[in-house]
């Protein structure tokens, strides 16, 4: 007999990771109101952005033994409470896999873009003469530029993969205490650091005076990195040239979608031409999500294997 597993109506599997479901599990679908009784879930695949509270109400399910993200990020899952009860947490950590490149591809397009202005530019052309005084030109060409890299593991490499070609130099580091050194070197900082205690608000004022003027900062890794308040300050001081970022503080917090227009960082981004924001797309393409869907399931089916076989044996 299958296990039972329940999955959002709205987490959009691709297809063929729909049939992988529908072959190894008995598939109910969670959608916001429902009455469809839990107490026979084993497995629960859960979402930080699609009713984030699902993956902490774990009172709900009596009978889970697997909690299965198609994500890094454990923020939505009550991770204690999991521990406590012999739940087994299932991620994409570690992802060692080099064919996933849909993040790094994504970081490459917004340093290009913040540097290059590309958004402004496009955004004013069809209503502006033909000018390519629309915008300030770049001081000067990327091969002559300084690139770094904070964090240095799977995204990172791929980015020096990627770059090394565009840039002058490239200087990466994985260590906390060899950040501050490098810094005044750098043009543009592109950051692929795990949340930690160490990271969080690692971007800050102090972080940011020590960049040279007019550097560039892209954050694809997490939002809490970023210090917001110190971001906007070095921007609308031009300390900064500019930031582009897909990733937000608190942007898997339930409501943050529908609040977060009011931030401060979204009306700055409104009225201001040097700060890019996309909504945690880097690692949105259809073949990227088929394949970690596809690991992630594949995660939970042998999980469930090894769960029923210790069961038997016992």
């Amino acid at each position: 007999m299958k296990p039972v597993a329940l999955t959002h109506y709205d987490t959009d599997f691709q297809r063929s990771s729909l049939k992988l479901l529908c072959k190894n599990f008995t598939i109910k679908f969670y959608t916001e109101g429902t009455t469809i009784p839990f107490d026979d879930v084993e497995v629960l695949f859960v979402s930080p952005l699609l009713f984030p509270w699902l993956g902490h109400e774990l009172y709900r399910f009596p009978n889970l033994k697997v909690i299965a993200s198609n994500t890094s990020e454990t923020c939505h899952i009550a991770l204690a409470e999991a521990e406590k009860r012999g739940i087994k947490v299932l991620t994409l950590s570690p992802l060692d896999t080099q064919t996933i490149t849909a993040t790094a591809e994504h970081t490459l397009a917004l340093i290009l873009a913040a540097y290059r202005t590309i958004p402004t530019v496009c955004n004013k052309t069809p209503y502006r003469n033909w000018d390519r005084r629309l915008v300030p030109a770049p001081p000067k060409m990327l091969s002559r530029m300084t690139l770094g890299i904070i964090g240095y593991g799977r995204l990172g490499k791929m980015l020096h993969e990627r770059t090394n070609k565009l840039f002058e130099r490239v200087l990466h580091v994985d260590k906390m205490d060899e950040i501050l050194p490098i810094l005044k070197h750098l043009d543009i900082v592109s950051l692929h650091v795990p949340l930690t205690p160490k990271t969080d608000g690692l971007v800050d004022s102090y972080f940011l005076r020590e960049l040279p003027i007019g550097s560039i900062l892209v954050n694809t890794s997490r939002g809490e990195v970023v210090n917001i308040p110190d971001l906007l300050e070095a921007l609308n001081t031009r300390r900064l040239r500019a930031a582009a970022l897909d990733v937000l503080p608190g942007e898997f917090a339930e409501g943050f979608s529908s609040s977060w227009p009011k931030s401060a960082i979204a009306q700055y981004a409104a009225y201001y031409n040097n700060l890019i924001l996309t909504p945690h797309v880097g690692g949105s393409t259809r073949d990227a999500w088929e394949e970690t869907e596809h690991l992630i399931i594949r995660k939970a089916v042998e999980a469930m294997k090894e769960i029923r076989t210790f069961k038997h044996g016992n």
